[in-house]
């Protein structure tokens, strides 16, 4: 086919981003030479990488979804979602919450190849190289977290940027001025969309941001995390208190109740993530409200068009969070 050895593993691995006309050229030799892989792919599963995914009449195929945890609203939501298009469209779909990184990366590879993955949903942070490179042997969907930066992989995620500028504008629409954000110290490319958000609300309501108004809160257990919030509440008195997630907002509820403060007359607290489990919680949470069900489910359905498509073009989707009022703001 006169190209490289590289090239030809690209192609059997399925790497999507092999020119058409190379990756056609290498299926021609690969059939004039009747060669079959170790895997026993026959030519039908090679000329996938060609364009041509066409699978088997009723064979399911199995995709994977990794997530950190599932602690959380969110990754409870992506699984549910992710799983129902899996459903719909007559797949498997196996759930990974072992976190892909430098040290384990190559056996996370060796063991997606030996279980026959046909495609990875990835809800985690990872870094852009290690992004690459896995994609360079499966499909690949980010969901919820995202690397923009790597315009090569498709991602479903929520607006966090228009998410926290939107709960800042709706805490002063209801009469607050003296606004605290409160962050976590962590590398995902969401917390940090989310700091931009609650920052752009100041200039866009015609007010000057200062670093005073955003705090981050260190990772500890739920009693030290209060009593830290405590303290914060002490020397600052803000009106209103924005959440990064809804762990946070109940910190700030057993801090608030410690020091008497009324809820919300005193002190309006917003989170930008709804509980997992809110009768836990009480009084209820005002949060923003975000499908990661249909973030989940369209991530899917993302994967299985590039998996049946490598060439198919890529989807960058960002989907609207809405206000849901309940105990803790006036507005």
């Amino acid at each position: 086919a006169g190209v490289s050895p590289a090239t030809v593993s690209r192609v059997l691995n399925h790497y999507s981003q092999v020119k058409r006309s190379t990756s056609e050229c290498v299926i021609a030799a690969i059939k004039k030479l009747d060669f079959q892989r170790d895997e026993a792919k026959s030519i039908p599963q090679l000329l996938a990488s060609s364009g041509q995914r066409a699978l088997p009449s009723g064979q399911p195929r199995v995709f994977l979804l990794s997530v950190p945890h599932t602690a959380s609203s969110s990754y409870a939501g992506f699984i549910e979602g992710a799983q129902s298009a899996a459903q719909k469209n007559g797949h498997h779909l196996l759930i990974n919450s072992t976190p892909v990184n430098e040290y384990n990366f190559d056996f996370f590879i060796s063991t997606m190849k030996a279980h026959n993955i046909a495609g990875i949903i990835a809800t985690e942070t990872i870094a852009a190289a290690d992004l690459q490179k896995i994609n360079n042997y499966f499909p690949l969907v980010q969901c919820g977290e995202y690397n923009a930066a790597v315009e090569q992989l498709s991602y479903v995620s929520i607006d966090d940027i228009q998410m926290a500028h939107s709960a800042a504008s709706l805490l002063r629409k209801s009469g607050a001025d003296k606004i605290l954000y409160i962050t976590a110290p962590t590398e995902q490319q969401a917390m940090f969309r989310r700091s931009q958000g609650f920052q752009q609300s100041f200039a866009a309501d015609g007010d000057r941001f200062s670093p005073d108004y955003l705090y981050t809160l260190p990772f500890m257990d739920a009693v030290s995390a209060a009593k830290k919030i405590t303290a914060l509440l002490k020397k600052r008195r803000p009106d209103a208190i924005l959440t990064s997630n809804a762990l946070q907002a109940g910190f700030v509820l057993h801090a608030a109740r410690t020091l008497g403060l009324e809820i919300p007359s005193e002190l309006q607290i917003l989170s930008l993530e709804e509980p997992l489990s809110a009768p836990n919680i009480s009084p209820s949470v005002s949060a923003m409200s975000s499908s990661w069900y249909e973030i989940g489910f369209r991530a899917f359905e993302v994967l299985l068009a590039e998996f049946l498509d490598p060439y198919a073009q890529k989807q960058h989707i960002l989907l609207k969070s809405e206000y849901l009022q309940c105990n803790t703001t006036l507005l």
